[in-house]
């Protein structure tokens, strides 16, 4: 293995997230989600990123699981969340989907994850009365190549 693959593995998600919202016509800001516990906490903003992040590997061959989060602010209609988990769905739903693992300080390449382009989108809940949120599942193989 080596040094810092758990944070490689998450910046390279964190990465692949950031290019989907660049795609967004509105400005969305990428969020840990795991990083909090406590929604009030968050910027009134429109966000997207990771959640329940875990990984399975075995010398160089493994699992990655996480789901992209969207959450939205004053969307009585849903209509933005509903735009940013459409275009998470957009980039993955029955295509081969690879995300370079790239070394979250050097950017030397360690591997890659690979998706079938399965995806499971969850129900929408609401956080709170101005906030929306729904997440969609995504599950990779990982192949580590350093």
């Amino acid at each position: 293995m080596t040094d810092d693959l758990y944070l490689s593995l998450k910046a390279s998600i964190s990465n692949w997230i950031y290019d989907i919202a660049q795609q967004l016509p509105a400005p969305v800001e990428i969020f840990d989600f795991d990083s909090t516990a406590d929604e009030e906490n968050i910027e009134q903003e429109d966000f997207l990123g990771p959640l329940e992040f875990y990984v399975s590997a075995r010398d160089t061959m493994g699992e990655v699981g996480f789901k992209v989060a969207a959450c939205t602010h004053s969307d009585p209609q849903i209509q933005r969340l509903n735009d940013l988990v459409n275009q998470v769905v957009e980039n993955c739903a029955g295509k081969t989907v690879t995300i370079p693992i790239l070394h979250h300080q050097s950017g030397h390449p360690l591997g890659f994850m690979a998706s079938d382009g399965g995806f499971m989108a969850s129900p929408v809940v609401r956080l709170n009365k101005t906030r929306p949120f729904q997440t969609v599942s995504l599950i990779f193989n990982l192949t580590l190549t350093f």
